[in-house]
């Protein structure tokens, strides 16, 4: 970012060993500090002239209590994009992850449960994911109807007396009498049911009765799913662990934010707003401060990221904690788990999955 390039290396150095101090012991940071632990081999009165200019410069604040400064979100931000150096997660850390989500579970939202769960213990943070919201609507009719060897119109009626149609994409070729049959085959097997019935266990039982194609099928079930939660509602499915880690941090004691703190995660439709997808799938995202842009949790920082199966964006998985979150621990964290919870995905939906009697 071109706001950061006013910052020479000097003043890079002391602002990260200022941020670094200041996520470990939540105190505001004077100069002898930064001076005892610097390998810049400057002086006191040295660090505290740049310190001053990084406050005039906006990336540290100070307190009216307190001649030490803190870091700004604008400082923050800085240290997020260039300067942290990233974590690396202990042995231990790693088999936790990969024992609590490898090969255990075999619905995926009590996988995203599950995944939620372990984010919050290894980070010590609020973790917060989303998984699309279970629709009670049951389907009364599914037809398929071929438009084109690569696109096949779906028509979708359920008990309600809606209907809703899509196309579907296909990767391979399609011919009319294979489409015809796939249609006859899901209404004897769907009809009835809800949503949630739309599970990994059916997709594998129609595709070994009736040799379907995996991929069509899983295409066709996540469309019916799509068609049938859109309609009934914008807002995901929203699983939270660890929401009173927050009382673990100094700054959470004040009764006040710790209030704003928990009405804040109360309101589905603001969680769902926070954690809606942002820019490449399976990126991850961070949010500081006033960047949230929600008055209730200027005091916080937001790390998200999506999690998938292929090419389709499940849900979305995140922590909330203060400003002075560990982020290149909770990053690394992020990075890892997503990538685990998108292989136990793969496995699910996955041929090694389907077994023989």
């Amino acid at each position: 970012m071109s706001e950061h390039k006013e910052l020479d290396e000097r003043k890079k150095q002391i602002l990260k060993s200022i941020i670094d101090d200041y996520i470990m012991t939540a105190e505001p940071i004077g100069s002898r500090t930064i001076a005892k632990k610097s390998v810049l081999g400057i002086s006191s009165a040295t660090i505290r002239n740049e310190m001053a200019d990084l406050e005039e410069m906006g990336y540290l604040e100070q307190p009216h209590t307190s001649a030490g400064r803190v870091p700004s979100v604008k400082g923050y931000r800085m240290y997020v994009d260039s300067l942290m150096d990233m974590s690396v997660l202990t042995k231990d850390e790693l088999l936790f992850i990969k024992e609590n989500l490898e090969g255990r579970i075999d619905r995926l939202v009590d996988l995203i449960k599950q995944a939620s769960n372990v984010i919050s213990q290894i980070t010590h943070y609020t973790s917060v994911a989303t998984a699309p919201k279970i629709s009670k609507s049951k389907i009364r009719n599914v037809q398929l109807l071929y438009m084109d060897p690569k696109r096949v119109l779906m028509i979708l009626v359920t008990n309600e007396g809606m209907v809703k149609h899509s196309t579907i994409h296909l990767e391979g070729v399609a011919h009319p009498a294979d489409i015809e049959r796939v249609s006859r085959i899901l209404n004897e097997k769907l009809a009835g049911l809800t949503v949630e019935k739309l599970n990994v266990q059916l997709i594998h039982e129609i595709q070994k009765e009736f040799g379907v194609s995996k991929d069509f099928l899983f295409s066709v079930m996540m469309d019916i799913a799509k068609t049938i939660q859109n309609e009934n509602s914008n807002e995901s499915e929203v699983f939270m662990n660890g929401t009173t880690n927050i009382f673990k941090y100094q700054e959470f004691t004040d009764s006040d934010k710790a209030r704003a703190f928990f009405d804040f995660m109360q309101r589905n439709e603001l969680i769902n707003r926070i954690m809606l997808p942002q820019g490449e799938k399976g990126m991850i995202d961070v949010k500081i401060g006033s960047e949230i842009k929600i008055d209730e949790v200027s005091d916080f920082s937001i790390v998200t990221t999506s999690y998938s199966l292929g090419d389709y964006m499940v849900g979305t998985i995140g922590v909330i904690g203060p400003k002075r979150m560990e982020y290149p621990k909770v990053i690394s964290a992020m990075d890892y788990i997503t990538k685990e919870l998108n292989k136990e995905l793969e496995k699910m939906f996955g041929e090694e999955n389907v077994k023989d009697d």
